[in-house]
């Protein structure tokens, strides 16, 4: 098939368009009365059209003649004329001028659309893109308006969209023609439907059948290729039907760089085999024409993908306009901040300067410390903590909640904001090893053996590590009912049997330090207005905690029951700690 021919209808329903070729050849003369036929343009299902001029105004027309009527069906005829004369309305239809079926031969005349076909329109390659879209959605505008008047155009083809002198599309050829959901139609190989080719296809004509011919038209103008037939030379309607079980839809875009995603979407979207899976109607996609003019997200395109959505709300100018106004914001910030930090960092440098003039070192000191908060890596500020002994720093990136010491004080360990729990050489000062937490840390609690450490973090869970190795031995999940609570305290019991852990609402859960398993302990009832404090015993199975923000009970770990001891102050209690000989509660 060469690249802008399109097939001829399949036929009709009494005689094939070859008896009509055969008819119209053996004609020597055809007088039409009131016109003159001047040069035959086509030919339609039942006849062929002259260009012709009226008689009387001299004005240039098309007439359709029945040639050889009487070996023709008048009730297909007919049907044509009923159909235009119900569609004539609308700017791109044909308007019916004069009509008449008791002449011999019958013919049927209409405004002369002299721009040609589109089949012979899209042989000028200058035709630009605008100029096919501007087509295609006046081809939709008038298919819909159509299919609002019941009737299934069943044969929509390149040649049988005529051209008006100003370039308008008037659709045509109606023979195939039918009422919705009434009689069988035959269409043209590549721009029908596959369920209206299909030998076992019980469907009726539909508006999906026109939905199909439109998207197939489409994909002609826009790439000079009849969809899934570009490597078939004349095909057979049994080829054709194949080539749906088979044969995948070439992308529009590959064979036509120039046309956008959404442009290609709308028209393969047309295009499915499946017609539960097709645009469902015409109204879809003029309204899919629109959504791509003002960038929103396309009908075709459903079900809509987060990154499809992301992708057309980013070509709105709207969107785009509140994106350069964020991002004007964020560096507007970017720099007040950094302002903010240097002027801190000149502040703290200042006092600095003055309290260490003042011989207040400690003071200067810790000014010039702080001033590294706001610029870590300004060496004057370095150079000025020099005065003052310093044997170690540990550098963090963010705030350092807890802290511990193991091995006779020779491993620092240290967790912070960030999750991380590093652990460093506490006399050379090099970090040695590190466990990563996807929450704050807020405390670490090592047992009397040191051979446990324990941290708590913000995602409700307790991790028990093998300090030596850093390798995760359990983790404890702290819930209350069935939430999980973020845990804010811990502490060893018993001499190392027990783990005590505490959440935001003040709960207590107890737990076996070997297997990890809950242990039975009666704790407070939630009250979210304690901060809760722990102390162990430093020899018997005892716990101190709060009960209230003033007051702290003593509870047996053995047992799980409080003991009848109520320590209470008039203010907050904000730690507790047994003295070393355990008989006295701080």
């Amino acid at each position: 098939m060469r690249r802008h021919e399109v097939p001829d209808t399949i036929g009709v329903s009494l005689h094939t368009r070859e008896d009509l070729r055969k008819a119209s050849q053996s004609l020597t003369i055809i007088e039409i009365p009131g016109y003159v036929l001047n040069k035959e343009i086509g030919r339609g299902s039942f006849g062929t059209v002259w260009k012709a001029t009226r008689e009387k105004t001299g004005q240039t027309v098309a007439v359709k003649v029945v040639e050889h009527g009487e070996d023709l069906n008048w009730e297909y005829f007919s049907r044509e004329l009923d159909f235009l004369l119900e569609i004539e309305e609308h700017p791109n239809t044909l308007t019916i001028l004069d009509a008449q079926l008791e002449n011999n031969p019958p013919f049927i005349v209409m405004p002369l659309a002299d721009g040609g076909s589109l089949e012979e329109a899209q042989n000028n390659k200058s035709n630009q893109l605008e100029l096919i879209e501007t087509w295609l959605k006046q081809i939709a505008g008038a298919l819909s308006f159509i299919h609002k008047k019941g009737v299934i155009h069943c044969d929509l083809k390149p040649s049988n969209v005529l051209l008006s002198s100003d370039q308008d599309i008037r659709i045509a050829d109606l023979g195939q023609a039918r009422k919705t959901g009434h009689g069988a139609a035959l269409g043209t190989i590549g721009f029908m439907a596959p369920e209206q080719c299909t030998d076992q296809s019980k469907a009726s004509p539909s508006v999906s059948w026109d939905v199909y011919g439109f998207g197939a038209t489409a994909y002609w103008l826009l790439s000079g290729k009849i969809p899934r037939l570009e490597q078939i030379e004349n095909p057979s309607l049994k080829d054709y039907i194949a080539v749906f079980n088979s044969g995948k839809l070439t992308p529009l875009r590959k064979l036509n760089p120039e046309i956008d995603k959404e442009l290609a979407s709308i028209v393969e979207g047309c295009l499915r085999a499946d017609p539960q899976k097709r645009v469902p109607s015409l109204d879809s996609v003029l309204e899919d024409f629109r959504r791509r003019e003002a960038h929103q997200p396309l009908l075709s395109r459903r079900p809509w993908s987060t990154g499809y959505l992301i992708q057309v709300a980013l070509k709105r100018r709207t969107v785009q306009l509140s994106l350069l106004a964020l991002l004007g914001l964020f560096f507007a910030g970017l720099f007040a901040w950094k302002e903010r930090q240097h002027k801190l960092f000149i502040t703290h440098t200042a006092n600095g300067i003055h309290a260490h003039e003042s011989g207040r070192l400690e003071e200067a000191y810790l000014n010039w410390l702080q001033a590294l908060e706001y610029d870590e890596n300004n060496l004057a500020a370095k150079q000025r903590l020099k005065f003052m002994p310093l044997s170690q720093i540990f550098p963090h990136t963010s705030k350092v909640n807890d802290l511990a010491l193991l091995e006779n004080d020779k491993i620092l360990v240290t967790a912070t904001d960030s999750g991380n729990v590093t652990f460093w050489s506490s006399f050379e000062g090099e970090q040695t090893a590190s466990l990563k937490h996807l929450s704050p840390v807020s405390q670490i609690a090592l047992n009397p053996e040191q051979n446990l450490i324990v941290t708590a973090s913000w995602d409700g869970k307790a991790r028990a590590f093998d300090s030596a190795t850093q390798k995760l031995k359990y983790k404890l999940i702290h819930q209350s009912g069935d939430t999980r609570s973020d845990i804010v305290a811990l502490c060893f019991g018993n001499q190392g049997k027990a783990l005590v852990t505490a959440d935001l609402e003040g709960q207590l859960r107890v737990w076996d330090t070997q297997t990890g398993t809950a242990l039975p302990f009666q704790g407070p009832d939630d009250n979210p207005d304690v901060e809760q404090v722990l102390a162990s015993h430093p020899s018997q199975p005892l716990l101190a905690a709060l009960i209230d923000e003033n007051t702290a009970l003593i509870w047996d770990l053995e047992s799980g029951r409080a003991k009848e001891l109520r320590f209470q102050h008039q203010d907050v209690i904000n730690a507790l700690a047994f003295s070393l000989d355990g008989k006295h509660l701080l």
